[in-house]
Order: structure tokens, then sequence, then C-alpha cells
């Protein structure tokens, strides 16, 4: 026999309290860990020792702990619960590890040890008394209950205290849905995974939650706060319905695509019949599982050329920041698409070719953000911009072609054309009388000096004075160009700091990289991470920063591919402390 003593409902009287399957807000709660085991089991049981974490946080590793007098034979499993109660949200994670005892007397589990965010928690050790028998069971010999002697009066509706009072069946089910059932690919789906009810429900523990292979999928946050159902008719009869859980979907291909169904775990509180008839409320735990559902993806129209793939209702704004410089002086171009759907994959804009403007890679920042049921993207480039020599430019108009799903129709989001403007060369360096790398030529006597060989080493002297006056504005403009990308890969490495998600935390270090690596060595836009150690074979680099290189090059690349329930915590933070140590030693 198992018995579960680990699930602990709380009730919220006379409303319909319900789980939003989202974690609390930061802050919400602080972090508590707990260990416990049934105090007293039989010799033929199994008992079940579990570690609660409540308030969020993720596991270093699996717990550790020793064990006496009892054996593991199954676990961990593991559960998340998420619970609304009085207006407050929580969330913790049980791992359960089922244990049989070796022989009656005291048994314990010690020494037990949890890392959590690098933090160790050492917690109480649990005893256990192991007896013969099971404390909670009853000899197979003992009478029955005396009959009540009102039951051959009433048919038995008042039954005695010894027997188990009846228990009406809690009335509740889970429903998935998906609007529209038939999108194009790249449209949004809003999936919604709904409780319907007609019982107070006080805990959603999810047990089968649906992987959504076939899409990108983002979450659509619910109230940090009680949620108001909806009165709702369903087949005659009427229910209490709520969200559960709720995410944006976008078809990734064409076909059918099918969303498993979930398995969950509820408590609710339903009526018993007392020993009188009365109605008594008691816990009960049921599990219910949801409907499949699929999905028909359609492709789209023949596109126009230079479409990518983008769906949504989009614009594109341009910003050029300051639109009059001096030559040799450097403005921003900004480009920022917004709108509706996912914007992730949309490519970089192209950038048209001016004489005598020198344009360098963008860097690229990218969101997601959340109003109501809807996601809105946002996709930033900023190109910087050289005038090579005075005279004014007109940048023309940028078009990103889109797909509107509401008109079913191909658009364009297009910039306004933006003027530029450079002055003469600000400020020239100080020109040496011979470039560093030409030795001076050795003087001739007067005598010997005739007047031509003297108008022919003017003419010399100054197309050499003009040389090194290239040279050295060039080396100039390239030391502030790698100064500035230096600054900016800094700033990014910081910024991905604060960035969870592994794939864009990648994306931020290597466009940062890749900026920085252009600028100082003059490297194409756009080179993949894996392909920098060999652009950089002929350059003169110590062993050790090619070392690192390589290795940043690695990790780059596993982290934009790894995989998505993977743990690269570690990783990150080891590629953020390498990317320093090689940009102060290229630096």
């Amino acid at each position: 026999m198992i018995r579960h003593r680990t699930l602990a409902a709380a009730l919220v009287a006379g409303a319909i309290g319900v789980l939003a399957l989202s974690a609390p807000s930061a802050g919400a709660s602080e972090i508590k860990v707990e260990a416990s085991i049934e105090p007293q089991i039989g010799l033929d049981e199994v008992a079940s020792f579990t570690i609660t974490i409540t308030g969020g946080g993720s596991l270093d590793s699996l717990p550790q702990f020793a064990l006496d007098n009892l054996k593991v034979v199954r676990g961990p499993s593991q559960s998340q619960n998420f619970s609304w109660v009085n207006g407050q949200s929580s969330s913790s994670l049980t791992l359960t590890w089922q244990m049989v005892p070796l022989k009656i007397g005291p048994a314990s589990v010690h020494h037990i040890q949890v890392k959590l965010k690098d933090q160790q928690y050492d917690l109480p050790d649990q005893r256990v008394d192991v007896q013969q028998a099971s404390p909670d069971s009853s000899p197979s010999s003992q009478p029955t209950a005396p009959s009540n002697p009102f039951d051959r009066l009433f048919g038995g509706s008042l039954s005695g205290r010894g027997r188990p009072a009846p228990q009406r069946e809690a009335k509740l089910f889970l429903r998935a849905e998906a609007v529209p059932a038939d999108p194009l690919v790249g449209q949004q789906v809003l999936y919604s995974m709904y409780l319907y009810t007609q019982a107070d429900v006080s805990g959603v523990n999810p047990q089968v939650m649906p992987t959504f292979r076939g899409f990108w999928a983002r979450d659509i946050p619910q109230p940090q706060r009680r949620l108001r159902p909806d009165m709702v008719d369903f087949q005659g009869e009427r229910y209490a319905r709520v969200a559960l859980l709720q995410k944006a979907l976008f078809p990734l291909a064409p076909g059918k695509i099918e969303i498993e169904p979930m398995r969950s775990e509820l408590v609710v509180r339903v009526p018993s019949v007392g020993p009188f008839g009365e109605l008594v409320p008691s816990m009960q735990s049921v599990d219910r599982i949801s409907n499949g559902v699929t999905i028909e993806a359609h492709a789209l129209p023949v596109a126009p050329p230079g479409f990518s793939g983008t769906v949504g209702k989009i614009k594109l704004d341009a910003k050029l920041e300051p639109a009059a410089v001096k030559a040799g002086e450097a403005a921003t171009l900004t480009l920022t698409l917004s709108g509706q759907g996912n914007l992730q994959g949309v490519p970089d804009p192209a950038f048209p070719l001016l004489d005598g403007v020198r344009a360098f890679p963008p860097q690229k920042s990218g969101s997601e953000d959340v109003q109501g049921t809807t996601v809105l993207g946002r996709r930033t480039w900023s190109f910087v911009l050289v005038p090579e020599h005075a005279g004014e430019w007109t940048l023309p108009a940028i078009e990103v072609p889109y797909f509107d799903p509401d008109s079913r129709s191909f658009k364009t989001a297009a910039t306004a054309p933006q003027r530029l403007s450079a002055a003469g060369v600000a400020s020239p360096p100080p020109v040496a009388a011979t470039p560093p790398s030409a030795a001076p030529a050795p003087a001739l006597p007067p005598s010997t000096q005739s007047p031509w060989l003297i108008a022919a080493g003017g003419a010399v002297g100054g197309a050499l004075l003009v040389a090194a006056a290239t040279w050295l504005l060039e080396a100039r403009r390239r030391r502030i160009r790698s100064g500035a990308a230096l600054r900016r890969l800094r700033e990014q490495l910081e910024e991905s700091e604060h960035e969870p998600r592994p794939r864009q935390a990648a994306e931020l270090i290597e466009q940062a990289w890749s900026a920085f690596l252009t600028a100082r060595w003059m490297l194409p836009a756009g080179l993949a991470a894996e392909r920098w150690p060999a652009a950089l074979a002929n350059q003169d680099l110590s062993a050790e920063s090619r070392a690192d290189l390589d290795r940043l090059a690695a990790d780059l690349h596993y982290l934009r591919h790894a995989p998505q329930l993977s743990s690269t915590e570690i990783l990150q933070s080891e590629l953020r402390d390498l990317s320093r140590r090689l940009a102060r030693s290229l630096g």
C-alpha cells in the first residue's frame, strides 16, 4: 500500500480559486525548501520522501542525502504546482522518492543537501518509525459497526458513523481550443486550455503538458490576481470557465500539426453526506485529461520578390542622427520594424550602396511583448555611416515586404527617404614629413642638383606627403571605429547578462563580436562565428588568443543550437567571462 500525504490544498471559501500556470512575478515570495516523510509506516509499505521548493529557482543538481534502514525503489519524480490562495499566487516544485524499509525499527533520511541558485540548503533529518503493520490499518477481525435502526425506516439514507459517507462526483473537465484552427504559415494562433467546473478548485498540478512541436510559441501571461471566471453553457449545463494556460502559436510549415492533450491533477472541494444527512465539505484529488487539438496550417500565396516570410501587421521607421556631420565623422541610421506577429526571423534589411559613404554592419536587437492575447514584435538595426568626403546624399526608402493575414494580401513596410550631408574634413591630424614605412632619401650636394631634379624631387615629396596624410587619416579612423566597437562589445556583454534565453543571449554576443572584428580587421559583414578563426589566420594574434577565439566560436555555435529545455546558465556565464578576457587581449 502506498500512502500519499504530501498534497496540501488551500480552500478558497465561497469562490472558485483557479490556478494560473505562469510563475508569480519576481519578488512575490522568497525561496523556501522543505523535506518530509511519513513518521510511521508498516514493514510492507512504501514511504514517500519529498523535497518541496517554494518561491521559484532552478536546481543546480539533484538533491543529495543518506539513508538508514531505507532503500530507494523509485524516483525522483517531479511535479510543479501553481496556486491562487486568497488572491495571492504561489508556485512550488516537488521531488518525490519512493522508499521501502529494510527491517522493523528506526529509519531516517539524513544529511539532506539541496543546491539552488548557487546556494546550498541543509535540511533537518527526517525520521521514520518502521512497525510490523501499518499504523492506519485495522485488524481484519474487527467487527463491523452495528446497523442503524433508522435505516429500515428511511431506506438506509442515514448511515452509521462506522460506514464511509458517500461523495458526489465533482463536475469539472479540461478543454483545449485553438483559434483559428486553419491559419496560414506564420500567422498567430491563440491556444487556450480552459477549466470548466461546477466545484470549488483550490489546486492544479500539471502532470503532462503539450510540447507544441511545429510552432514558435510565446506564453500569454495570466493575471497575477484572483481570476474572474466566465459563466458559460456546455451541453445544457452551466459551468464556470477559466483559462489556465494560453499560448500564441505560429506554425512553422504547412500541414496538419497535432497538439497533445494536457493531463493534470486537480484538488477540489466536494460535498459529502454526513451521518445525519447534512452536507459536509471534503477535499478530493481528481485527474483530468483534456482533448487534443489539430491545426491545419496552409501555405502562403506566391510571394513577391524580396519576401522573407514575415506575417502580421507591421511598420518600418527610420531615424538618422545626426543628419549633418563632417567628413570622417559617423552618423547612425536606426531602422525599427514593429507590429503584430513573430519578427524574430526577419533578415537584415538591404542597405543601398552610396558612393562616398562607408556603411558598417548593423548592430541588431529584438524583443517581443504581449498586448492582451496578441504578440507584438520589435526588431532594430543601427547602421554606422561615415562620409569619406564633403557632400550630400539621399538615403532611399528601405522596404520590407510582409503578408497581412487580415486582408490576405502582400504589403510593404517602407521608410521615408533620409538626407545626409557632410562638411569638410574635421581637424586633420598633423602630417609627418615622411610616412613611417618610408626611409628618407639621401640629400644631394647643391652643386649636383639640377633644376629638373629639384622639380621632380618636389613632385615626389608632395606625393609622399599626400600618401602619408591618407595613411594616417585611415589609421586614425580605424582606431576610432575599433575603439567604438570595443566599447559596444563590452556594453552588449553586460546587456546579455539580463537575457535568460540562450539563443537570444548568444545572438547579442555574436553580433557584438562580429561588429568588433569587422571594425578591427575588416572581416566580411555577417561572417558566421565558426569561420572567424580561419578568417583571422594571417593576423598577428597570440597562441592564447587564437585558442580563446576557437573556443568562443564553438561555444556560440552550441548556445545558438542548444536543446530548448537544456540548462545553459553555466555556459552563458563562462562565455561572457571568455569574451571579456579575449576583449582585453585584443583591445
